[in-house]
């Protein structure tokens, strides 16, 4: 059983984008980001330079050994929408399904932890751990013949990468990225090993869906779905949480729509 998440996926081509949420372009140009933190921000992180973009947002980071057992590793990115970096995604679902999976899925019957940390948030520790907390639990909702996530935990911790140790932080992603969420599986068996979400400090935060802030709840649900249900660009899947894109002020993410709980279900029961 995995112990510990910290404050923080397409197989290939076949599992599309993953952990993109992303700010429409007329919204963004209305105010500047603000970094909310009392202490200085680090240089922007940065994918690996191996790292090889395989489908819109989706990062291959490369083979690894865990265990004695081969591991992958990808990276979803959630752009802002209408910024630089982000791409007309193809529709990657069938509609009268609304959800995808990604291929890979946590261990049946294991329940996963997470640590976070909330250094450079803007928020109070407390608060983010009740978001964290409540937007696991509506996914846990979904499922009625096991909990898939336990508790959260605050940590020090601040680095991501396949450590077995799933982190929820805060990082200067770059302009146009809301989130990212980065995962590593066991090629054999396509069980998750390690899982980590990073929000990102050039925009300002809520616990209240405020305007022009990103609400963390809303954010969070929608990271915390890849655990094995990938993004959704079809028009037709805007109310739901797993849609690729968000914006500023948006909470409709923080409750899940039909297709979001056919999806998990599909994956780890009802």
């Amino acid at each position: 059983m995995k112990k510990i998440v910290l404050s923080g996926l397409v197989l290939g081509v076949m599992l599309a984008t993953a952990g993109i949420v992303v700010a429409k372009k007329s919204n963004l140009e209305q105010e500047p980001v603000t970094i909310q933190s009392e202490k200085k921000q680090k240089k922007e992180f940065s994918l690996p330079e191996n790292a090889k973009e395989v489908a819109p947002g989706v990062f291959y980071l490369g083979k690894s050994m865990d265990k004695g057992k081969i591991v992958e590793g990808y990276a979803f990115v959630h752009y802002a929408e209408g910024s630089s970096k982000a791409k007309k995604a193809k529709p990657v679902v069938d509609d009268s399904r609304m959800y995808k999976l990604l291929g890979v899925k946590w261990p049946n019957g294991e329940t996963v932890s997470y640590a976070f940390n909330s250094d450079y948030s803007g928020l109070k520790s407390d608060d983010v751990k009740d978001k964290l907390e409540t937007s696991l639990n509506t996914w846990d909702s979904a499922i009625s013949n096991f909990d898939l996530f336990d508790a959260i935990v605050s940590t020090e911790q601040t680095s991501i990468g396949n450590d077995n140790i799933n982190l929820v932080k805060w990082a200067n992603l770059g302009s146009g990225t809301i989130a990212m969420n980065t995962l590593w599986y066991n090629v054999a068996t396509k069980e998750i090993i390690d899982s980590d979400v990073q929000f990102n400090t050039d925009y300002t935060w809520s616990i209240s869906g405020e305007s022009r802030k990103m609400d963390l709840q809303n954010i969070a649900t929608h990271e915390f779905g890849h655990n094995g249900l990938a993004d959704l660009y079809t028009r037709s899947a805007k109310p739901l949480t797993m849609y690729g894109y968000s914006n500023y002020g948006e909470t409709k993410k923080q409750t899940l729509a039909t297709g979001d709980i056919l999806g998990i279900q599909a994956l780890y029961g009802n």
